[in-house]
């Protein structure tokens, strides 16, 4: 039998030796190399818990916790969830389940977008969207609107009036408050003024020049019916109303409102109103912004004083003096909140004669007042000097803000009433 030689000593080991542990350590590690390659070839990620999973073994399943889905139902946790949520996060909010989706919708709708009421790419023929029934749910829905020049524009030509009859918007039989901003109502027909303004109507916002275009123009109908007096055979219900500047509404006009209106309760008029001062409105008549021109008319201090539930005046005066018996006439106006009193021409232009001593009066026959600003000029000013402690008066004019400033300022005006009567008794003297 034949044998081979055997191998020299300097070649013979054990398995225990280093040099052949090192060896079978480095087998071990190519095949360890190996599998994992083949296992990771294998593997896939799982989609629901991101992590990897053998081809062959079946992917693992969330199961809702029992405790998330009762707090899923609690309507503390998401009428709350919802009632923070914008108007993105609702457009989802409604399809987790039917009462989400009836709180969510509600909320959605409340106050929609300013060209939610346009269905210009509504195609005429072959129309696919939402059908007029559905259109006519959402509606329903409508509580607040601001109309805007975009809003409901182009409407009656385009597809959407084959569906609802040649008609222009849809029924917004809810409709509490519509805020129409410049350039609104210019373009509008009749018909889409009727469709507007509901009866269900309570508050109406009109801001500056809605009949006017963008280049300053007024825009007439051809019919000539007026905005107004479509809003004032329409909402019998109307609680507050609010004009802007440059509308073209004439006394009778606003007289005739006035009348109808019998829930009225507040009326606020901004600058170029004051031709419909009437003694109709004094007793809902809660703010008012008068003009330079108007407040040079003989009456206008006496008209003012009539409106009893006035709680906001603003009034921009000309170069004319303003006495004593002009001013206190205002005494009688017991709500005021805020009073303000500017020249129209710039500071230093318009003087009044009231001394300290009336002016203090005059202060603390409005026990309501807190918004006080006089930015004329006042004769007892030239006593300011002699004053020790002088007050700290924001521009140089009598204001105050709040009830600790205006005590403050009235304690101002003591100091300076004493100095103005010391004045005038040594000017008696002397004489």
């Amino acid at each position: 039998m034949h044998r081979s030689p055997p191998l020299p000593i300097a070649f013979r080991f054990s398995p225990t030796d280093p040099i052949m542990t090192e060896t079978t350590s480095l087998e071990q590690s190519l095949e360890d190399l190996h599998l994992q390659a083949k296992q990771k070839k294998d593997e896939k990620i799982c989609k629901t818990c991101g992590k990897q999973h053998l081809w062959s073994v079946k992917s693992c399943t969330l199961s809702p916790s029992p405790l998330l889905e009762y707090a899923g139902n609690l309507p503390e946790i998401w009428m709350n969830i919802i009632a923070q949520a914008d108007a993105r996060t609702l457009r989802d909010l409604v399809r987790v389940n039917k009462a989400w989706f009836r709180e969510a919708v509600r909320r959605r709708w409340h106050s929609p977008a300013a060209d939610a009421l346009r269905f210009k790419r509504m195609p005429k023929k072959g129309f696919k969207g939402p059908e007029p029934d559905g259109i006519d749910f959402y509606a329903r829905l409508v509580r607040h609107l601001r109309y805007t020049h975009d809003t409901d524009k182009n409407n009656q030509s385009k597809g959407y009036i084959r569906l609802k009859e040649n008609k222009a918007i849809p029924e917004l039989p809810n409709l509490r408050s519509v805020e129409f901003l410049s350039w609104s109502l210019g373009e509008r027909s009749v018909e889409q003024l009727e469709r507007i303004f509901r009866p269900s109507l309570r508050h109406v916002v009109v801001k500056d020049f809605v009949e006017q275009g963008h280049y300053g123009e007024r825009i007439r109908r051809p019919n000539g019916v007026h905005w107004f007096d479509v809003m004032t055979e329409r909402c019998p219900l109307l609680e507050s109303i609010t004009l802007g500047e440059g509308l073209g509404i004439s006394p009778s006009q606003f007289h005739n409102f006035v009348c109808r209106m019998t829930h009225l309760r507040a009326i606020n008029l901004e600058r170029d109103n004051e031709h419909l001062l009437i003694e109709h409105i004094g007793t809902t008549l809660k703010r008012v912004k008068i003009g330079p021109d108007w407040m040079m008319e003989a009456n206008a201090w006496n008209t003012l004083s009539q409106m009893h539930t006035l709680e906001y005046l603003d009034i921009a005066v000309n170069d004319a003096l303003i006495t004593s018996d002009k001013l206190l006439q205002l005494e009688g106006l017991a709500r005021l909140k805020h009073l303000h009193i500017w020249p129209a021409n710039g500071p230093g232009a318009t003087r009044c004669d009231v001394t300290a001593v009336r002016l203090i009066l005059f202060i603390k026959a409005l026990p309501k007042l807190m918004g006080f600003r006089l930015w004329i000029e006042f004769d007892f000013f030239r006593h300011e000097r002699v004053v020790e402690v002088a007050f700290d008066l924001p521009g140089g004019y009598p204001q105050f803000d709040d009830s600790a400033s205006r005590e403050s300022y009235l304690e101002y005006l003591g100091k300076i009433a004493e100095v103005e009567s010391r004045a005038e008794s040594n000017a008696t003297d002397g004489d």
